[in-house]
């Protein structure tokens, strides 16, 4: 099967994307002696302010056809490199050597790099940026200065997650037509079946019978029928990420305008990084107490849909009233929080397009991070920092519980006032995960996208945070 991702970038073949993503061979080596490279790009660091070659991002072709360097790439000053910048040089690096990529080998000298975690950040960035390139008959040696403690396990774990970075972003990309519930839920079998692991697809017969109203409340709106994924260890007290995956958003009888809708095929981006994630961990062997749960559906006003008023049961018998269809994320999520609290896990993550308020209050590129755990809140910062996502703190604002919970049985999706709304968006999610599990939200916000709805594309945000929080809370740090 194929799909379009984007305009440019020509067709994505399904099989191709999941082998990708899920076997641990890949295009990359360490290079042990930078004298043995080929042509290569070279990474830059200013020897004094006025120096232009080493200006973060200033990038320079071969300059004559005796020297070594195919590209130069300026890193600024490496002390003031962090995670986030270097992914974000990786990407341009993916992008310059796009039309280069018929070369048998490209080499990438980090030397310059002082180690840590910014090589791991930047060949997982690059990776990430090169992998939109139609043309993909290239190899890669990679250069670590010897004395940086950098292994062949890091590189592949780095690949790994790039490659989950490119994955969760080109499932994002694709148009809702051709990337409906069934077919996402179907990418998921196929990736576990790949990759060794448990997966559950609860579909319409199923979340009748087992009382996921809340899911299907959502779902009543459009023929795409909705279903529930559960990918991952089966194990009790796992570690779990709760995904949004609304694969279309029209905002249902609450209908968005135009402008609106034109973008909301990534509505389900929370989803695809819950996924690609869970993948990552289990290409390179630690996945051990880790999964994924996420409801697929589309928000359509069709005949059946749900309505303003409407009260809807949600699988742990909370009753919900729909005040605004246009806030359905969070009413299907609940379903996925309470089957997720249901076992006791050792943490719970949800990860969404939430609110439209969280971009209001950070920018269209950092999602904000609202924690119940105190403990676990600042972890997962750290973590983001780490792995390159700019996120950032909102607080738990329990001053605000009133605005959408009427009673200890019934709640509301909309809190009935305009300010703080991506506080009460993830007050609500908390009423389904019991008080004494450790929980956490993600609101991506506007940060999943960069460009307009037609020609720009998705970011693949959080997919290294969830991966690299996943290794700490398992305390299976290879």
């Amino acid at each position: 099967m194929n799909f379009p991702v984007n305009a440019g970038f020509g067709e994505l073949d399904l099989d191709e994307a999941v082998a990708r993503l899920t076997s641990p061979k890949h295009d990359f080596r360490l290079a042990h002696e930078v004298a043995a490279l080929g042509p290569r790009v070279a990474l830059v660091s200013p020897g004094s302010s006025e120096d232009p070659w080493g200006i973060f991002g200033a990038h320079f072709g071969q300059l004559s056809a005796a020297s070594p360097d195919l590209l130069r790439v300026g890193i600024g000053a490496v002390a003031e490199l962090t995670a986030e910048s270097a992914r974000s040089l990786g990407r341009l690096l993916g992008t310059r050597l796009e039309n280069r990529s018929r070369l048998e080998e490209i080499a990438i000298d980090l030397s310059p790099l002082s180690g840590g975690t910014l090589p791991a950040a930047l060949i997982a960035a690059f990776l990430s940026g090169l992998r939109r390139s139609t043309d993909r008959t290239c190899r890669f040696a990679v250069f670590i200065n010897p004395a940086t403690d950098f292994y062949e396990g890091e590189l592949d774990r780095s690949i790994a997650t790039g490659d989950a970075q490119w994955f969760s972003a080109a499932l994002t990309d694709t148009p809702s037509n051709l990337l409906t519930p069934s077919v996402m839920a179907g990418i998921s079998l196929q990736i576990a079946l790949a990759l060794g692991l448990s997966c559950v697809v609860r579909n319409e017969d199923r979340l009748i019978a087992e009382g996921f109203g809340a899911i299907l409340a959502i779902g009543e709106g459009s023929a795409n029928r909705p279903c529930l994924v559960e990918i991952g260890s089966t194990e009790p007290d796992a570690v779990v990420f709760v995904g949004k995956g609304v694969t279309f958003d029209s905002g249902g009888l609450s209908l968005k305008g135009p402008a609106g809708m034109q973008g909301m095929r990534y509505d389900m981006a929370g989803a695809a990084a819950a996924l690609a994630a869970v993948a990552a961990l289990a290409r390179c062997g630690n996945s051990d107490g880790v999964r994924a749960v996420f409801p697929l559906v589309e928000n359509l006003p069709g005949p059946g849909a749900v309505k303003p008023g409407d009260v809807v049961r949600a699988y742990d018998g909370t009753r919900i009233q729909v005040m605004d269809t246009d806030f359905e994320g969070r009413v299907v999520l609940s379903d996925a929080l309470a089957l997720a609290g249901a076992s006791q896990p050792r943490a719970i993550v949800s990860v969404a397009t939430l609110t439209h308020q969280a971009t209001v209050a950070l920018g269209a590129e950092v999602a904000a991070v609202l924690s119940r755990d105190a403990a676990l809140g600042r972890q997962l910062l750290a973590v983001a920092v780490r792995a390159g996502d700019a996120m950032w703190p909102l607080p738990w604002g329990e001053r605000y519980r009133s605005q959408v919970r009427l009673s200890p049985t019934t709640v509301r999706n909309h809190p009935m006032v305009d300010q703080g709304r991506a506080i009460t968006a993830a007050l609500f999610l908390g009423e389904f995960v019991p008080g004494d599990i450790a929980f956490a939200h993600i609101d991506l916000g506007g940060s999943v996208w960069a460009g307009d709805a037609s020609t720009g594309s998705a970011t693949g945000t959080a997919v290294a945070t969830l991966i690299e929080l996943a290794r700490e809370l398992t305390a299976k740090i290879q």
